[in-house]
């Protein structure tokens, strides 16, 4: 028979994780958030200004976004994979 309950209503119960362990996880999963969003309206901006001011398809702007990207998958891979 299998151990899963799955009218259970509280899973973290089952987990064996205290409440000031849960706190710290979303606290890391909310500044993990704030630092995407931050990375991604950086990007947005400089992608919405760059024709306006000449920059599109330069080897500079190819090279931030790209930069840009391995950072946050790399931020993503650390954070959620448990590598940090």
């Amino acid at each position: 028979m299998s151990d899963f309950h799955d009218n259970y209503p509280h899973y973290e119960v089952m987990s064996n994780h205290g409440e000031e362990e849960g706190k710290k996880s979303r606290r890391t999963l909310w500044n993990v958030f704030w630092i995407m969003l931050a990375i991604t309206i950086f990007e947005l901006v400089i992608g919405f200004m760059a024709p306006s001011h000449g920059w599109s398809g330069t080897l500079w702007l190819k090279t931030l976004f790209i930069s840009l990207t391995v950072v946050k998958a790399a931020a993503i891979v650390m954070w959620f994979m448990h590598l940090k």
